[in-house]
Parts: C-alpha cells; sequence; structure tokens
C-alpha cells in the first residue's frame, strides 16, 4: 500500500503497475538498470536484455543470485540489508551515471551477445535442447521415433540433395535409412572408404538392385537405360526392405517415404504398407514446370520433332507464349528430351509419366526458395499435392550442430580438396571455375604444363566450398540445379553453357528472370568465351551480375535463417511427417 501523495508526486517522473510484461520491458531500450530481488527469471530477464542490476534480495536463492551477480558476473551492486533512501539514491545515481555502472552496462551487453550465441543453431544451449529431444525420444521406445526411407535416384546430382533433406530430418529426431543402388554404395565405399557407410545407430544405410547389368565400377550409367530400369525393376526389392524394417526388431517402424520424384515406383510399395510417400523433386521449379507441360507440348504436336533438320533450322526458337510462369521462353529454352524425333523416347515419356504419378503423393518437396521462383511456384501449387519449399538446403544443413553428420557424405568421386589450398593463394574476385560435362575429360600434356601457373586441373572439388571462396569471381557452370545453387549461395554470376535436361531452363531463368547469367553460344568459339570471360569480371553487365547474385544470396540466407520461409516451411514439413 503506498499513500495517495506518493501516486500525485511521481506521475510526471514514473509509473506505477500491479503487473508487467518483464522480458518485453528488460529488453525496452529505455531500460537502464533494474532494482531486482534476484529472483532467477528476473536475473535471466536482465541478462537478455543486456541491463544492470541493483540487487535487493529478500529469501530462498535470491542471496545467492545476488552474490554471482555482483562478484562473479559483474552486473550488480548489492542495497545493504538496512535499505536507506540515501543509500537507493546513491546507488541508483552509480547505475545510471557513475564509472562503476557504465562497467557493469558493457558487462551486462556482453553477457546478453553469449545468450544469444548460446541458443542459436550450433551453440550450447540449442545443441544441448537438440540431444536432449534425442535422448527423450530414444527413452519413449522403439514406437515413437519417426523413421523416413530416403530413396535418391541414383546419380550425383539426386543423391547430393537428399543426403542433405536425410540430415535435416535426422536432425529433427528422425531415424534414417538411406537407400542407395548397389552400384553407387559400391562406388561410394571405393571413393570414400570401407568404413564411409557405416552410418550412426539412427542414420544407416541399405542398397538395392537398379535392375542394369554388371558394369565397370567407374562407367558412367546411361540414364534413359536407368530410368527405364528402375521403374520397371526396383519394385520387388524395395518391397523387401520395407518389409524387412518393418520385422526388424532394430529400427522403429517405417513412419515415411521421402523418395526422388523419378523413382515413383515406391508409391506403390507405400500405398501397400500404408505408409505415407512425399516426393522430392530435386530440379529446379522451372524445370519441374517445364516437365509439367510435356503432355501438352506433345498434345499441341511441338514435340516430337518432325525430323533432325528441325534442330537446326530454327524451329527451336520458336516463343512459347502460353505456359504460364514463364514468359517469352522458347522451344530451345524447354529440358532437352523435346528434342527427339521418336514418340516412343524413353526420357520424353519417362518425364511426362512421372509427372502424372506426382499427383499420388502424399507432399512434394522442392529444393529452392519462395522469393527466387515465385510465379513458377504459384503455379506449382495449383497442380501438385501441397508443396514445401526448403532450400537452398545447403543453407539450412550447414546449420546442423550435430558433427557426426558431417563425416557421412554422399560423393561418388574422390574429392581433391588442395583445390582450397589453390584459392588460397589468389586475389579476390580472380578466378572463374569450369564445370566440364560428364566424369572425365582427356586433355593433351601440353595443356596441364601451359596452364599450371595459372589455372589447376581437378578431377573432383568440393564446389560448395570453392563457389564460396573469396577468389572466385565467376562460374562458367553447365547449369545443373545445384550448381545454380551452389553459385547462389556463393554470389557467383554465371557464365552458362547448359548441355541436356532442365540446365537449358536454368539458364533462361539465370540470364533473363534471375540476372545473374550469360549464355554461351551453342558454337563455342575460343574468342567468344574469352569475350563473355571478361565481360563477367571486368565488364559493365559483369559488375551489374555480381550485385545481383549478391542479392540473392542475401536472400536465400534470409530464407533459411530461423523465421524465413525455407526454415518455417522445414518446421512445417518436419510437422506433417510427424502427424503421419
Amino acid at each position: 500500500m503506498l499513500p495517495p501523495e506518493f501516486v500525485s508526486e511521481t506521475k510526471d517522473r514514473g509509473m506505477l503497475a500491479s503487473w508487467c510484461p518483464q522480458e518485453q520491458i528488460l529488453k525496452h531500450p529505455a531500460i537502464g538498470g533494474f532494482l531486482s530481488h534476484m529472483g532467477w527469471n528476473s536475473t535471466l530477464d536482465s541478462m537478455c536484455g543486456g541491463v544492470p542490476m541493483v540487487c535487493w534480495p529478500f529469501f530462498a536463492e535470491q542471496q545467492t543470485n545476488c552474490w554471482f551477480a555482483c562478484n562473479e558476473w559483474g552486473v550488480g551492486m548489492e542495497i545493504d540489508n538496512d535499505v536507506k533512501r540515501d543509500e537507493v539514491v546513491k546507488l541508483v545515481r552509480e547505475l545510471m551515471d557513475g564509472k562503476k555502472g557504465k562497467e557493469m552496462r558493457r558487462q551486462a551487453m556482453d553477457w546478453k551477445t553469449k545468450a544469444e550465441e548460446a541458443t542459436r543453431p550450433g551453440g550450447s544451449s540449442q545443441r544441448n535442447l537438440d540431444q536432449l529431444i534425442q535422448m527423450g525420444s530414444f527413452a519413449f521406445g522403439r514406437d515413437d521415433k519417426p523413421h523416413a526411407v530416403c530413396v535418391p535416384y541414383p546419380a550425383q546430382g539426386h543423391v547430393n540433395p537428399m543426403l542433405k533433406l536425410a540430415k535435416m530430418l535426422h536432425s529433427n529426431g528422425f531415424q534414417i535409412t538411406f537407400v542407395n543402388t548397389e552400384y553407387n554404395h559400391r562406388r561410394l565405399l571405393k571413393s570414400r572408404g570401407p568404413n564411409s557407410l557405416d552410418g550412426l545407430p539412427d542414420f544407416h544405410f541399405e542398397a538395392i538392385p537398379d535392375g542394369l547389368p554388371p558394369s565397370d565400377a567407374n562407367a558412367t550409367q546411361d540414364i534413359p537405360s536407368l530410368c527405364d530400369s528402375t521403374s520397371k525393376h526396383s519394385l520387388v526389392t524395395f518391397r523387401h526392405l520395407l518389409s524387412r524394417l518393418e520385422s526388424s526388431n532394430n529400427f522403429p517402424p517405417v513412419t515415411c517415404i521421402i523418395s526422388d520424384a523419378c523413382m515413383s515406383f515406391t508409391l506403390d510399395a507405400a500405398q501397400e504398407f500404408g505408409i505415407p510417400d512425399v516426393l522430392f523433386w530435386t530440379p529446379s521449379s522451372c524445370g519441374v514446370l517445364a516437365y509439367a507441360h510435356y503432355c501438352h507440348l506433345i498434345e499441341r504436336g511441338l514435340t516430337p520433332l518432325k525430323d533432325e533438320s528441325y534442330l537446326t533450322n530454327g524451329y527451336l526458337e520458336k516463343n512459347i507464349d502460353w505456359i504460364p510462369g514463364m514468359k517469352n521462353i522458347r522451344l530451345r529454352d524447354l529440358p532437352s528430351f523435346i528434342r527427339t524425333t521418336d514418340r516412343n523416347d524413353i526420357m520424353l515419356n519417362f518425364l511426362a509419366r512421372e509427372i502424372e504419378r506426382t499427383s499420388r503423393a502424399s507432399a512434394v518437396i522442392l529444393n529452392t526458395f519462395e522469393a527466387f521462383e515465385r510465379d513458377v511456384l504459384n503455379v506449382l501449387s495449383t497442380m501438385f499435392p501441397p508443396i514445401y519449399t526448403i532450400g537452398p538446403l545447403q543453407l539450412l544443413v550447414d546449420q546442423i550442430p550435430n558433427s557426426n553428420l558431417k563425416s557421412i557424405g554422399s560423393n561418388l568421386w574422390k574429392e581433391q580438396p588442395e583445390c582450397i589450398d589453390w584459392l588460397d593463394s589468389k586475389e579476390p574476385n580472380s578466378v572463374v571455375p569450369d564445370l566440364v560435362v560428364g566424369e572425365a575429360a582427356m586433355l593433351p600434356p601440353e595443356f596441364v604444363s601451359e596452364t599450371k601457373d595459372r589455372g589447376m586441373l581437378a578431377s573432383w572439388c568440393p564446389q560448395e566450398q570453392i563457389l564460396k571462396h573469396p577468389a572466385i569471381g565467376g562460374f562458367l557452370s553447365h547449369m545443373g540445379w545445384n550448381s545454380t545453387l551452389d553459385s547462389i549461395c556463393g554470389g557467383v554470376p554465371m557464365i552458362c553453357w547448359p548441355f541436356f535436361a532442365e540446365q537449358q531452363t536454368n539458364c533462361w531463368f539465370a540470364c533473363n528472370e534471375w540476372g545473374v547469367g550469360m549464355e554461351i553460344d551453342n558454337d563455342v568459339k575460343r574468342d567468344e568465351v574469352e569475350k563473355l570471360v571478361r565481360e563477367l569480371m571486368d565488364g559493365k553487365k559483369g559488375k551489374e551480375m555480381k550485385s545481383q547474385a549478391m542479392d540473392w544470396r542475401t536472400k536465400a540466407e534470409e530464407a533459411t535463417i530461423p523465421g524465413g520461409s525455407s526454415h518455417r516451411n522445414s518446421d512445417q514439413l518436419v510437422e506433417f511427417l510427424q502427424r503421419k
């Protein structure tokens, strides 16, 4: 109870409240100090606000908190037990204007920073919370841990993003079974070592045959043959794998399947077992939208081509103005499988079929972010089951604190990490890496000797790291989606040299929508490549592209931090899979 005259005398310089939102108040910039009884919640609220304290403990552990605040943490001054008005005035003045008060405020701000660091992804408290959740999920027993079976299409550019997705789910408490083909399983063991697929107790690897005859361990598998074979022969062995996992006492029951959209035979197995199946389209969203219109291109007689002369007679320059989300795109900018004269072409029909089967999925995952492909995503959302855009996945995976997952890799070729050491010796924005098509390229010995002082040849390199290196000024790329996203995440503009599949579509968007690319003419000449590289590195357009690439990099980072669109969508995906 306070006398009425106290209220009237202080109304112009203070405010009385029976209860207030203390956390918000102590984070308000107007707050300069806190006269506190030193309960632990109040102490933490003050630390989170970077606010020093005048300490007036009453009971329980408040005295202990007071001692630590004054003697260990350097953020408090204690009021004497025999509280007098003059002493309170003296302490408040010292807190607000004195030398010790300024030291306490600086110390409080330091503790505020340390508290924020501890609770961010990778920080000690966030890491401990993740471990507590994992420990709790084990304690609840076999039936309570969600179990995702991840099935990538057996090509490097599909395995990489699926493994990232699997790691993201694992970091959210999922048991993971990652299913490679037997061929790729052997290649991974060869490139990464005999123990590389041992995994973790709750992240293990399985293998199923791809249905193709045996081939050399280093051979590139023929893509049409692989698509045809897996679609016809992999269902039976995958069904047996699911049965084995379901009957095992070593793993929780399978609760969902995450399958590459090009391995949609899993939909049939999922239906049989009553398990939801989410399809992961690993290409760009613009590429997926183009594939979704293959059936319309066939209906309109635009593909197959009448004969092979249509490849060179200007026919492919035809403007396609009826695909929503793709303004002024040309026939030649659509995925390359339309460039066939065969109505029974394997890839043309395979992609049209996989698009049609997508409607059966429980949901669809896309490795992109909303700001990057907004118009295209708006169209796809009217065609597909619920879509979760959770890219760039590499930026989400970088936030996972569990270092054990870093040992699990997916490269089918042995990396040459010395590339990074070589880049460290170069000036910023001075190097243009070139992604060579295929697994190998034969170069004459004189090429190697002539370029050794101004370039480096590598059979395989850590591309994500390289494109984030400050020495990189541009990227000569075939415009696969992983390479495009790696370039965007590094803020690196591109010279575009597309070869097949949706690389042509990615190229068109990079040059015409995103403002980060320049296309090489189909008839590639040395002079043209030199001209484009010089423009990219030193020209006005190159500088504009670099600026735009850095803007997209910032937007990608914003999308994947807590509260960003992709981070939010990944949380919603996890909730969706756990509900199922």
